[in-house]
């Protein structure tokens, strides 16, 4: 990690060698720049270890995947809009999304928009990725309706890691491929 302008710290190594991302010297460096105090150190080395071990519910990555679409289709979430898409009641979504701050996952004020940070938005991404693979997995090859495919889709999304939803997609295209001509032998396959 280097420091960048404004006490910035960015991912980047300083050299070539492969160190410690989260404890090492380019910490150092940052305490000794004349614009940064110790203080605004121990607070970023913080944020930066906390930022590597979020856990996060099924619940909270729902919210998180919501905000995340609700932020692409609307360019800012609310906490109507979220409650509205998760079908639950706006006061669930507020303390939700207190949870969701006070991990670094949204910036969120009572009575604002709700946006997500940029390690928020990442694991939005990856849940949403995965739920969209599965989408795709039970409606395309499993042949289940759209209704169900979405329903098991947010069920399975939490349970599986991201190397299990990379071979998923790799089966789902390897299957629409070799069955490409002969949907009707998938379908004996699938259906029995």
């Amino acid at each position: 990690m280097k420091t960048g302008g404004g006490g910035k710290i960015s991912n980047a190594p300083a050299s070539g060698r492969s160190e410690n991302p989260q404890i090492n010297c380019h910490f150092l460096i940052f305490l000794v720049h004349p614009h940064n105090s110790p203080c605004q150190f121990v607070l970023i080395l913080l944020q930066r270890l906390m930022e590597k071990k979020v856990k996060l519910t099924p619940s909270l990555e729902d919210y998180l995947e919501a905000i995340l679409q609700l932020e692409e289709k609307n360019r800012v979430a609310r906490v109507k809009d979220i409650a509205e898409k998760l079908s639950v009641q706006m006061p669930s979504v507020t303390g939700a999304l207190k949870n969701l701050k006070s991990k670094g996952l949204i910036e969120y004020e009572k009575n604002s928009f709700i946006n997500l940070t940029a390690h928020g938005k990442e694991l939005a991404e990856i849940v949403l990725k995965k739920h969209l693979i599965l989408v795709n997995f039970l409606e395309n090859i499993l042949l289940l309706d759209t209704e169900k495919a979405e329903e098991e889709a947010c069920r399975i999304e939490h349970s599986i890691d991201q190397d299990t939803a990379k071979r998923i997609k790799n089966l789902s295209s390897y299957l629409s491929v070799s069955f490409k001509d002969l949907p009707a032998d998938l379908n004996k396959i699938i259906l029995g």
